[in-house]
């Protein structure tokens, strides 16, 4: 293992570095095929390691969420893509009347007036669950979102 972690910064991987023998090569390159064979058309479920039980590992799914028999799903923690589509439009307007502002003074008292709108502030509440912006957000939606809850609290 130490020869591997020595020839992984700057040499490429191969036989040699891996410390496998001429002879033994092909049976190291079948074996390596078989694995990778049986990696590619298994399903897209992981084990982390550890002992579930224990809290320190478990079954992930394709990405990466753990797996739980008793996960429930928490409705409006994905944003909707309605919600999308209006926060992408308030996103729009915002940077227009922001383009034409002089001062911090009065970006203050535009973003003010902006989140006064009650429908403003209704989608905004909408892609908040637990002080943070929801699932399915880009990260400009999210730092939007999240300008909005930090001037709101």
């Amino acid at each position: 293992m130490r020869v591997l972690l020595r020839a992984l910064p700057s040499a490429p991987l191969s036989a040699r570095a891996l410390g496998v023998s001429p002879s033994t090569r092909p049976a190291v390159a079948a074996a390596a095929a078989a694995v990778l064979r049986r990696a590619a058309s298994a399903p897209l479920t992981t084990y982390s390691g550890g002992q579930p039980y224990d809290g320190q590992g478990g079954f992930y799914g394709a990405i990466k969420s753990r797996s739980e028999k008793n996960a429930v799903f928490q409705p409006g923690s994905r944003a909707e893509p309605s919600d999308v589509d209006a926060l992408q439009r308030l996103m729009d307007h915002w940077d227009a009347e922001r383009a034409v502002l002089r001062n911090d003074s009065e970006e203050r008292a535009a973003w003010r007036q902006l989140m006064q709108d009650a429908t403003h502030r209704e989608l905004l509440t909408r892609l908040v669950v637990k002080g943070a912006p929801v699932w399915g957000l880009t990260v400009e939606q999210r730092e939007f979102v999240a300008r909005f809850q930090a001037t709101r609290d």
